[in-house]
């Protein structure tokens, strides 16, 4: 999670100061996600022993996109890479639900993989608006809000921990989470004046 709120950060800080430096971190850190992506699902599924080189693997190939995007075809490389990722990750899912005999764990898989299936549709949106001619709006943010969201309510309803979270964690997190945001923009908004 704190990949994409790394690459969210990023990018309204860019849209804000239009600082190259910002979108070169926007991208660097959506580059990475599909990895990261990855990497939970393999956790998830209890497979991280028997993946491990395979996902160290993929950490290598999306860290050597992430370093080489300024190059023209940085995007569409990461379009297919991601989506032979994500696809993998939910293929590895849809596994997982269908050999497990527990209603709930099937439930959380459920959750993920519409949760994965969203964030990655929406969040190829940013990259096809890489391309002339092609009039898609980039809803990557959304994408991924909707994608937190979901894997929100697997944690929360659906003990994805595998316990329950005390409501008041929750209120603690979301405050100090607001707390970061603003200090942040307040950061960006002093840099940005200096």
């Amino acid at each position: 999670f704190l990949d994409c709120f790394g690459w969210n950060f990023a990018e309204l800080s860019h849209s804000l100061t239009r600082a190259e430096e910002w979108h070169v971190v926007d991208r660097f850190f959506s580059t990475m996600l599909p990895a990261f992506a990855l990497h939970v699902v393999v956790r998830f599924i209890g497979k991280d022993r028997a993946l491990r080189k395979f996902v160290i693997g993929i950490y290598a190939l999306f860290t050597a996109l992430a370093v080489t995007q300024p190059h023209l075809l940085w995007w569409k490389l990461l379009f297919v890479f991601g989506c032979l990722v994500m696809g993998l990750a939910l293929i590895l899912l849809w596994g997982h639900r269908k050999k497990s005999v527990d209603r709930e764990e099937r439930e959380r898989t459920e959750l993920i993989v519409v949760a994965m299936a969203v964030g990655t549709l929406l969040g190829v949106t940013d990259l096809w608006s890489n391309e002339p001619g092609v009039d898609t709006p980039p809803l990557g943010n959304l994408g991924i809000l909707l994608a937190i969201f979901l894997i929100g309510v697997a944690t929360r309803r659906l003990r994805l921990l595998g316990r329950e979270i005390p409501a008041g964690l929750v209120i603690y997190a979301s405050f100090a989470g607001g707390l970061l945001v603003l200090g942040f923009l307040l950061d960006l908004r002093w840099f940005g004046a200096h």
